[in-house]
């Protein structure tokens, strides 16, 4: 199946010399099925390294003594604790003669493994690739997202039918109540409050949802949230709907 974008991140991807490389963007930019499906498409022999510090370590291990030529792909380095970082950066001090290297990242990681790897950026979609993705059938949702997985992400959650309907989220925020963990619940306690600040200031709760995410721009409705924060203040906003995505994300 076709990558959909990213034309320029492929082709620089085709031209790589160096041992370590990353690729960088936001969340949801596909990096890491790029990055899988461009070495598969050119035979490359992978192994993908995952898993907790020990896991880590045993890999790297691994690599140490292998002799065949191998890419080794290492996906969200900036969600790995501080230890795996560290074991990280001395392989890529003294990389193995036959190894390597293809990180991806989101957010912040050591400065000393950004300055080992040549970094190649995720360009923006446009949202004729967003729609190509999604098909003209779903193409309403790429009004609402910047990327395919964000689109996917909002289209698993929202029928098409209620895409603009308040109802959708109150629906998707009853089904996490009563499928999560207590203390998200006790989160969502904030809702009825929040559900009431929204209608007397006519603001959609789809649209509010998608600005907490930071999915969605709209500029009066942050006007309006923004000066209201002693009646609603804006991290509890931040906080609930982050913590509603986390756990939707992990059903």
């Amino acid at each position: 199946m076709e990558f959909i974008g990213q034309t320029a991140l492929k082709t620089s991807l085709s031209q790589v010399t160096s041992k370590s490389i990353m690729v960088f963007g936001p969340k949801h930019y596909g990096k890491k099925t790029l990055v899988r499906k461009f070495y598969a498409d050119v035979g490359a022999n992978t192994y993908e390294i995952t898993g907790d510090a020990n896991d880590f370590r045993e890999a790297l291990n691994f690599v140490k003594v292998q002799v065949k030529p191998t890419t080794y792909i290492i996906p969200d380095v900036d969600e790995k604790n501080v230890t795996i970082q560290n074991m990280l950066l001395k392989m890529l001090e003294e990389p193995p003669l036959r190894a390597t290297f293809c990180l991806t990242a989101s957010n912040f990681i050591l400065p000393t493994i950004k300055s080992r790897c040549v970094t190649y950026l995720c360009e923006p979609y446009t949202n004729e690739e967003l729609i190509q993705y999604l098909g003209e059938q779903d193409a309403e949702y790429a009004k609402f997202a910047d990327s395919p997985g964000r689109c996917s992400l909002i289209r698993e959650a929202v029928p098409r039918d209620e895409i603009y309907s308040s109802s959708s989220l109150r629906g998707l925020m009853t089904y996490i109540r009563n499928n999560i963990t207590k203390s998200i619940a006790r989160i969502l306690v904030t809702a009825n409050d929040i559900g009431k600040f929204l209608s007397a200031n006519s603001i959609p709760y789809f649209t509010f949802y998608l600005l907490a995410k930071d999915i969605y721009k709209d500029c009066d409705s942050i006007t309006i949230l923004s000066s209201h924060v002693n009646e609603l203040d804006r991290y509890i906003m931040m906080d609930f709907y982050m913590s509603l995505w986390k756990e939707y994300q992990c059903k």
